[in-house]
């Protein structure tokens, strides 16, 4: 056998063992969409996702099997195949990339679809290329939950609390009505922490916020962590005397924890509420800063008590007749 030959035939064979070795999903469609070879990566997710095995892949049309997946709702097939066209189409080799979900019978994944042309191949080939990023969108999605809440309790944190009152929409406040703001500071907790440790601490924060969260699903308001043993209570469309009993039913729950053991004391904690009309929450600023001069003051009043922002005191729900 001539040696060049032998040679063609040796790296020709190499190719394909890698070609199959790889973990990405590999197709290689022409230019009417027809595959004309698959890898194994990609034959094992067809079987992955319920497919028979021995299932035809070569001579289908991936286009036709995008067309399918679209026709059934999945909202990123019409995407794929605009991409793939123009792919086939431009004059330059730069690749087409989409990421999307995939709900399959072994749980769902994320995948990275790439389609590039080939290179130095006669006629119009396109690799069709799957990676599985799952990871990846899963940590992106973790460190984007933890950018607007607490690790600790899992509720908002106070980015997401200025986001939401920042944003009429978000918050859900209807134009006039008003919205309340309750401060929750823990009393003693210092001490709490210095006496039993900060475990027993932990357990305790976790404690108020297992109590927020109740409230939260009985009064749609929404609970936030604003770090240490602050926490706040939001409830849009509420007037300040309901926002005041939400308060009180809320240091009543606190009182009430026990958190685990006869050594660890009862909860204690100072409140403080105010309440501004949605038309004033332009200055979200306002209704933090007066629930916060609330809260001071139940808290150098001697602590587990509810005070009102003073301007509620003065003159009613509105800060600004």
């Amino acid at each position: 056998m001539d040696a060049d030959v032998a040679d063609g035939q040796h790296a020709a064979a190499l190719h394909t063992r890698v070609f199959h070795s790889l973990d990405e999903q590999i197709a290689i469609i022409d230019e009417a969409g027809d595959i004309v070879d698959v890898n194994e990566a990609w034959i094992q997710s067809g079987v992955d996702g319920g497919l028979p095995h021995g299932w035809i892949w070569i001579g289908r049309s991936y286009l036709d099997v995008l067309s399918v997946a679209g026709a059934a709702g999945d909202a990123s097939a019409a995407g794929a195949i605009d991409g793939i066209t123009k792919v086939f189409h431009a004059q330059d080799k730069s690749p087409f990339d989409l990421e999307y979900p995939c709900d399959a019978p072994a749980g769902s994944r994320w995948f990275l679809m790439r389609a590039t042309k080939l290179r130095g191949i006669g006629g119009c080939l396109v690799a069709i290329i799957h990676i599985d990023i799952t990871r990846r969108k899963f940590a992106e999605e973790r460190a984007a939950f933890l950018a607007m809440h607490d690790e600790l309790t899992g509720l908002p944190n106070r980015r997401y609390l200025a986001m939401v009152l920042a944003d009429p929409l978000r918050n859900g406040a209807a134009a006039g009505s008003p919205t309340g703001l309750i401060m929750i500071d823990i009393d003693n907790f210092k001490e709490y922490n210095d006496a039993l440790g900060h475990p027993a601490g932990d357990r305790c924060l976790s404690r108020v916020g297992e109590v927020l969260q109740t409230f939260a699903r009985t009064t749609g308001g929404v609970p936030v962590r604003l770090g240490g043993d602050e926490f706040a209570f939001l409830l849009p469309n509420t007037n300040l005397a309901e926002v005041r009993r939400v308060a009180a039913d809320i240091l009543k729950a606190l009182n009430a924890l026990n958190n685990g053991g006869e050594r660890e004391p009862t909860v204690n904690a100072s409140i403080g509420v105010a309440a501004i009309t949605a038309d004033d929450l332009d200055d979200h600023e306002l209704l933090l800063r007066e629930a916060d001069d609330a809260l001071y003051r139940a808290k150098h009043a001697g602590g587990n008590r509810i005070a009102l922002a003073e301007w509620h005191s003065r003159d009613g729900d509105s800060p600004r007749r």
